[in-house]
């Protein structure tokens, strides 16, 4: 039986790259592939059936009204492998579409406005009173979990918690940043210290963390590889955000204290026959139970014929 988590955050570029990438055959309506989207919309049904949260809140890293670079682009080469093509041009288009439907579920969406989404995240999981799960296969968000907050890996099926993060994560939850500045990442082409494996990397956190060299200098270490270890964790904790943009969180309290969306029935009826999913219409008591916070007999109306 799943556990109860108050909130439900779901990381929506990453949850849409899983959905996009699944091997179905495209369905064009109107010029617009609804296969992914039809995939997004049964992830996140799913998701939300599985743990039954009070409240879902969907992120994005599209940007509204940019003012600032993002600092960690002038730190590294920050995600500059990713290459725009004509199969990723159409992922990021689909978002316009998915939202659609998010808005009919009363689902709340919070944009960053300078950042990214992990910082929208980390926002969302500072209250001390609620219990939330984070819904994203990247495990730079490994960094948020703790008594109150949870990673859902959707690709592992596996939840890490504050319980089995070390033996999830191979280092102890206070190291792991420190950790995976020293080894890199190539997903998001943070390089490391070289010859730096997995072992290496960790021997070399639990020395610096036990030994408490805050500026990381030690006899292990030249100057050269010092910087990279500084400039890493500049990059990859999502705490430094709050510190050196604090209008980021003031914009993020903004959305998510105005928020005024609701389940409109009507309208998620109208979106699903119009991009014909005939096979959510048959099935929108469940829609209804899941997402309408308002319904008085989720299991009636399911029984409906629409």
């Amino acid at each position: 039986m799943s556990q109860h988590y108050d909130k439900l955050i779901i990381d929506g570029n990453n949850f849409l790259f899983r959905a996009f990438f699944v091997k179905r055959p495209d369905k064009f309506v109107e010029g617009v592939n609804v296969t992914p989207i039809h995939q997004f919309l049964s992830m996140f049904k799913s998701v939300t059936n599985r743990f039954k949260p009070n409240e879902i809140i969907l992120t994005w890293d599209k940007k509204l009204h940019p003012t600032k670079k993002n600092f960690r682009k002038e730190l590294v080469p920050y995600k500059e492998q990713r290459v725009e093509t004509e199969k990723t041009n159409e992922l990021f288009n689909t978002i316009s579409y998915i939202q659609e439907f998010v808005d009919a579920l009363g689902v709340k969406t919070i944009y960053p406005v300078n950042m990214e989404a992990d910082d929208v995240i980390r926002y969302l999981t500072l209250s001390s009173d609620e219990s939330s799960l984070i819904v994203s296969s990247d495990r730079d968000l490994l960094q948020l979990v703790k008594s109150n907050v949870s990673v859902y890996l959707p690709n592992k099926d596996f939840i890490v918690d504050e319980n089995n993060f070390e033996t999830f994560a191979n280092v102890k939850k206070q190291l792991f940043l420190l950790y995976k500045s020293i080894v890199g990442d190539v997903s998001d082409n943070i390089s490391g210290l070289e010859k730096f494996g997995p072992v290496r990397a960790k021997a070399l956190a639990e020395k610096i963390y036990k030994e408490n060299h805050s500026d990381f200098i030690t006899d292990d270490l030249s100057e050269e590889q010092i910087q990279i270890i500084s400039r890493n964790l500049s990059v990859m904790d999502l705490e430094r955000t709050e510190t050196v943009f604090p209008e980021e969180y003031i914009f993020y309290k903004e959305q998510d204290d105005n928020f005024s969306g609701k389940f409109e029935p009507d309208e998620l009826k109208n979106l699903f026959k119009k991009y014909g999913f005939t096979v959510f219409l048959t099935s929108f008591g469940e829609w209804n139970s899941l997402f309408n916070k308002n319904s008085l007999n989720s299991d009636l109306l399911s029984c409906i014929s629409l």
